[in-house]
């Protein structure tokens, strides 16, 4: 899809991990039967979740639209520490001006 809004930049998602969560309980509830607690759902032996894409217990589509989801969340999570790291130095950067210009 194709949208064009002059004067915005780009569009964010407006959900959280809590409501990616929610939204996927399902997807949850399968990937705890998992073999192994840390298992990537790729090519793990012992992965319910591609075991339940193969018998069709879960959807090939909704898998892919959660890891997109998940991975958009980590990178706005990235950004917004960025963002703060950048403020933070600014913040800093003008305390240091101001303590300069009245000799402290």
């Amino acid at each position: 899809m194709l949208i064009d809004n002059p004067g915005i930049r780009e569009v964010h998602m407006w959900t959280d991990a809590n409501s990616l969560k929610a939204s996927f309980a399902d997807f949850d509830a399968i990937a705890e039967q998992c073999k192994f607690h840390d298992c990537k759902h790729g090519s793990d032996n012992g992965c319910a979740v591609q075991a339940a894409i193969e018998d069709g217990t879960l959807s090939k589509e909704r898998f892919i639209n959660y890891l997109k989801l998940d991975f958009e969340l980590e990178r706005l999570s990235q950004r917004k520490k960025k963002h703060e790291v950048t403020l933070g130095r600014r913040n800093r950067r003008e305390l240091k001006s101001k303590g300069d210009r009245y000799g402290e």
